[in-house]
This record gives structure tokens, C-alpha cells and sequence, in this order.
């Protein structure tokens, strides 16, 4: 079977592998179908994906402040601990450290928020082996001679603001003082993606809405579903200019756009379903030996996987049919829960693909979604 007929194979049959999704990974092992347990865990399924899948849409109108949130948000989420990160955004949010664009006019000095990666970087290792601190080093090069002259030196190429940030000068946010307590990762690279999503979004603030910037012309009757791979990458590299592949991959998601969020699940799944066999006709970077499935899987985050298995996903989107309106958010959630681990806030008391037994696969659950008895025996 090649690509394309695993694709409209898959998509024919996913009505029914959403339904065996909800009815077993809700299912308690020491209940009964339709228990009062299992119809509560499936509400819950219920709700969870009405939530999610609802709202990830594509919004033409969404304010420049909104998305300018959206974008800073994602880069606070790169690698780092999500319950962490969700911390120090609902931080950031309450002090509002960041301008709102929704309410700026001509008022923003951008060049307060200059940062420079490099100079950032020379200036804190000096520090770092002058003190001897690898994490206390600002604190103990206040109290040298040197470092008022050093400062005035950066600051030529660092805006006060992201100074302000950086080094948690109260004086410039009385945010980070006693009382207020803003919590803040500083961060060089991070700091980078806060600049240039400022310098962005003040550039084009005169634009009625920003996506005509990110989307074109037409952004007001575009519609995603419809988009070209070739649109899709175009739109992708003007977010990913800005905080980078990953996080801009995972906003355009959230955003309504169609694309998987590329992580380990997805590709994992995808690899054994057989959507990303096309890999093992190619070289794996300069080597001069193939891609395997195993390969694939461990290396997840190479743009060749991603790429193929976000185009795949689009492709797959073609050919199904949609309970809650946006098929590939619907796609991305049913494919990674199938393979999630226990999240009893959310009735998933069992992951499918880990109770499988040993050799088979979700592909050959796809294989005989149609045949109950053969489905049962596939399990532990």
C-alpha cells in the first residue's frame, strides 16, 4: 500500500478509531461498558475535546495585543517545564512587563527593548570568571570597581528595558521588588525572542489586523483548511523568524492552522501506522545510511520528520470527516491520547497503545477497527 491509499485508508476509518479511543482508554479496569465510572470519565473526554478542539481556530480579527501574547507565551514555554512556565506567564501577565499594542500609538521607545545575544553572552561569562559564580555572578559583580564602567559599556548595545529584565533591576521594574515578586527566567535567548516579537509587533501596529502581516492580503476570507503546503511553510517561516521552528509550529496549531503538533507521540504513532515510511528511501542527514523507523522515532525533532509529518497530517485532512470542526486539531488530539499516559482530570484511565500486546502496533488497530472481537485481542 503506498502513502497516499494508507492516508485515505486511515481517514475512511477514523470515525470509528475515535470511537474505540473514547469507549477504552475511559474505560476502569474493574468496571464494566457504561459503568457509572466509564460514562463519567467519557463526559470528561467529551468536555476536554470540545475545549480544545473548539478553541483552536482561526481568527482574521484577533487583536495585536492577543496574538503578540500568544507568540511571548510560546517562547516562555520553550524547553522549559510546562507547570513552571504556566507560573511565570500568569506572573508576567499580572505585572505587565510587556507593552500592550492594543493600546500603544507612537508611544513605545523600541530601542529600550535592544538586546544583543552575543554581547549579552561575553558580558555575563567576564563576569562568571571574574567571580568565580556560575549562577550568583551579578549579585558579586555589583560590589567590583569595574562593573559600573562595564555596564555603561553594554548598555550601548542593550536597551534599559531588557537590561531591567535581565539583571531584575528593581529600579527599572519595581515589579521584581519585596512586595510584587514578578517571576522571571532571564534568559539570553529567550530575552532575544521577547525583543524581536516587540520590534515586530510595533512595526507593523499600524496594520488593522496583524495577521494581514503573517497571513497576506486576503487574510480576511482565508481559510486553513484550504491552504497549500507551499502557503502553509510561507506563513510558518515569518512566526519562525521570530521565536523559532518548534514554538511557532505549536502556536500555528493553537491559532487554527492546520498543522500537528510535532512531538514524540505523534511521531511515534505516525511511524508505526507506516505514514512516515517515505523517510526510508533517503539518506538521514549527510550520512550515507538510511532513515529507519527506529532512527524516526528517536530522532523526532529533525525538520525532515516534522515536515513530513505535519504535510501528512494536512493530507489526512483531506479525506476525513470532522465531529468537532477543526480536523486537524481533532487528528493531533485523538492520535496523541491514544498513546497518553493516565490523566484521570481528563477520563483517561488507561493509554491504548502501551496496553497493546507485545509486536502489535496502532496500525493493526487501524487494520481491524471494523472487527471487535479481533480489536479485544490485541490488548493485554
Amino acid at each position: 500500500m503506498n502513502n497516499l491509499d494508507k492516508i485515505k485508508d486511515f481517514a475512511e476509518k477514523f470515525d470509528k478509531f475515535r470511537n474505540h479511543l473514547r469507549e477504552e482508554c475511559t474505560k476502569p479496569s474493574v468496571s464494566s461498558t457504561n459503568s457509572e465510572a466509564h460514562k463519567e470519565n467519557k463526559n470528561k473526554f467529551d468536555n476536554f475535546m470540545e475545549k480544545e478542539i473548539g478553541g483552536a481556530k482561526y481568527d482574521p480579527k484577533v487583536s495585536h495585543n492577543d496574538l503578540f501574547t500568544r507568540c511571548w507565551e510560546k517562547v516562555v514555554f520553550a524547553n522549559k517545564n510546562s507547570d513552571q512556565a504556566s507560573k511565570e506567564i500568569e506572573s508576567m501577565k499580572k505585572h505587565k512587563i510587556f507593552p500592550n499594542f492594543d493600546n500603544l500609538g507612537n508611544s513605545l521607545d523600541v530601542d529600550e527593548w535592544e538586546f544583543d545575544v552575543a554581547r549579552w553572552r561575553k558580558f555575563r561569562e567576564y563576569w562568571q570568571n571574574e567571580t568565580g559564580e556560575k549562577s550568583k555572578w551579578l549579585e558579586e559583580a555589583k560590589k567590583d570597581k569595574d562593573f559600573t564602567s562595564k555596564k555603561a559599556e553594554i548598555l550601548k548595545n542593550i536597551g534599559t528595558k531588557s537590561w531591567g529584565l535581565m539583571t531584575k533591576d528593581e529600579n527599572i521594574f519595581p515589579q521584581f521588588g519585596e512586595y510584587e515578586k514578578l517571576k522571571f527566567s532571564s534568559h539570553e535567548v529567550k530575552m532575544d525572542g521577547y525583543k524581536k516579537l516587540i520590534k515586530k509587533f510595533y512595526e507593523i501596529r499600524n496594520e488593522d489586523h496583524p495577521m494581514k502581516y503573517f497571513v497576506g492580503n486576503s487574510y480576511l476570507e482565508f481559510d486553513p483548511e484550504k491552504i497549500s503546503t507551499k502557503e502553509f511553510w510561507d506563513i510558518q517561516k515569518k512566526f519562525q523568524k521570530l521565536f523559532g521552528k518548534l514554538a511557532s509550529l505549536h502556536l500555528l496549531m493553537e491559532i487554527g492552522f492546520p498543522c500537528l503538533k510535532p512531538d514524540k507521540v505523534i511521531t511515534r504513532l505516525f511511524c508505526d501506522i507506516g505514514f512516515l515510511d517515505p523517510l526510508l528511501k533517503i539518506p538521514k542527514g549527510t550520512s550515507d545510511e538510511n532513515w529507519t523507523r527506529k532512527t524516526i522515532k528517536e530522532d523526532y525533532t529533525e525538520w525532515t520528520v516534522i515536515k513530513l509529518a505535519i504535510e501528512t497530517g494536512m493530507e489526512i485532512t483531506k479525506y476525513m470527516d470532522s465531529k468537532y470542526g477543526n480536523k486537524i486539531r481533532e487528528l493531533d488530539l485523538f492520535i496523541v491520547k491514544y498513546g497518553q499516559e493516565r490523566s484521570d482530570d481528563i477520563g483517561i484511565v488507561r493509554n491504548l497503545n502501551s496496553h497493546l500486546k507485545d509486536g502489535k502496533s496502532i496500525s493493526d488497530v487501524i487494520e481491524h477497527i471494523d472487527n471487535e472481537k479481533v480489536l479485544k485481542s490485541l490488548y493485554k
